[in-house]
């Protein structure tokens, strides 16, 4: 990074992470309005579904969805997403809807593993936490899919909040068990620390709190 690049006009590469289908949904506009803005600056989006190392890897600035525990970065908070539970209008209205997450177990479920989310459902009431495991009819390494099955009346499924809501809008599927679900998570920006922030990170991390900041789907208030 040029002298020019840390204290003068944003310029250089900028390499953005960000979890695949939040990217996709949320970043990319991000993105795009900041390349119009800063036309000296090229960007690298890798969306992918795993935690990335900053330093390690060499990345500038990112989205994380959850905890931050890694002292050596500086995260903003954008919002909060929730885990929640899914199906059709047209799948509950003929297998009914269950009311507990016990009742679960005479359903078809429908299972993601991208980011590493394992067979667990986990849900919360008075009594303290609920483990649930799944015994899927369908499962997928993309969010993307498990969305399609659920949209298309093949059972019931679970994923962050943001990924089902231009389904949840369209009528498409309805959210269940909300009262078990558990608390809403942190969605934050990220850089890693240090005084001399380039001006091209600077920039960016504006933009994004600015424009994310703004969307409903990343207020999810806890129930």
């Amino acid at each position: 990074e040029s002298i020019g690049g840390i204290h003068g006009n944003p310029q250089g590469d900028l390499v953005v992470p960000a979890p695949a289908m939040f990217g996709c949904l949320y970043v990319t506009p991000v993105i795009t309005a900041y390349l119009e803005r800063y036309p000296q600056v090229t960007v690298s989006a890798v969306f992918v579904d795993r935690v990335t190392h900053l330093i390690e890897e060499g990345i500038d600035v990112g989205i994380r969805i959850g905890a931050l525990p890694d002292s050596t970065m500086h995260g903003i908070q954008l919002g909060t997403v929730r885990l929640k539970t899914y199906a059709s209008p047209a799948y509950l209205q003929r297998h009914g809807t269950p009311a507990s997450p016990q009742a679960l177990s005479g359903h078809r479920l429908i299972t993601s593993t991208a980011g590493s989310r394992g067979p667990l459902w986990r849900y919360h009431d008075s009594g303290g936490e609920i483990n649930l495991k799944t015994a899927a009819v369908f499962r997928s390494t993309t969010n993307d899919s498990v969305i399609a099955a659920a949209v298309a009346g093949h059972g019931i499924t679970r994923v962050l909040s943001y990924q089902a809501e231009p389904q949840v809008s369209a009528g498409r599927l309805q959210p269940i068990l909300e009262e078990y679900e558990g608390p809403p998570i942190p969605v934050s920006i990220v850089h890693p620390q240090g005084r001399n922030v380039p001006a091209k990170v600077r920039a960016f991390i504006d933009l994004a709190v600015t424009e994310l900041r703004a969307k409903p789907v990343l207020q999810e208030a806890a129930v």
